[in-house]
């Protein structure tokens, strides 16, 4: 997923850690971030709008984050942004 951004991966064992991606598609500005959370076998993200000033310019803002494996299957859920 990091070649296909352009990034390269970190070093990481993905026997022990999982990798999610999140993309929030065309946005107006700059300046987007994302929250997450893990508890348990659930993850989840929310998109924190920018604060203050920003570039007016079209992006396509998105994030990849390792967490440590659990074990089991994964959630992954979307919470309201800011």
């Amino acid at each position: 997923m990091w070649e296909k951004v352009g990034k390269p991966a970190p070093a990481a064992d993905l026997k022990t850690h999982f990798a999610v991606a999140v993309f929030a598609g065309q946005r107006p500005t700059g300046g987007y971030s994302v929250s997450w959370q893990q508890h348990g076998s659930s993850v989840s993200y929310r998109w924190v709008k920018p604060k203050g000033m920003a570039m007016q310019v079209i992006t396509q803002p998105y994030d990849i984050k390792l967490f440590p494996a659990i074990g089991a299957p994964v959630k992954v859920e979307t919470l309201p942004g800011d």
